[in-house]
């Protein structure tokens, strides 16, 4: 379902957040991911900018139960930068080839 705070909740200065994707959600079994989008839903101000760190890993979890968080470590980040998300638009980030 769709959320207003995802990738993250502009009214604070820090959020978290976590998705999970299946590779058939994905479209493919294998192969790379070179970069990512969210589409911005509400009506705010023209633009919002805020810096952010992009972790991937590959997980066997289907979905989340109870804040169950999976793990990252630095090693995990394949963005690291300033994002610029223009209202109703799709927002791409490019980030590191991830397989």
């Amino acid at each position: 379902s769709p959320s207003y705070y995802i990738p993250s909740q502009f009214w604070y200065k820090y959020s978290y957040t976590q998705q999970i994707y299946t590779s058939e959600q994905l479209g493919f079994g294998k192969g790379v991911i070179s970069d990512i989008a969210f589409y911005r839903t509400d009506n705010y101000s023209s633009e919002r900018i805020r810096y952010y760190n992009v972790y991937m890993v590959n997980t066997s979890k289907e979905s989340f139960t109870g804040g169950d968080w999976v793990t990252v470590n630095e090693e995990d980040k394949v963005f690291s930068g300033y994002i610029t998300f223009e209202r109703q638009s799709w927002n791409f980030i490019d980030i590191e080839d991830f397989e």
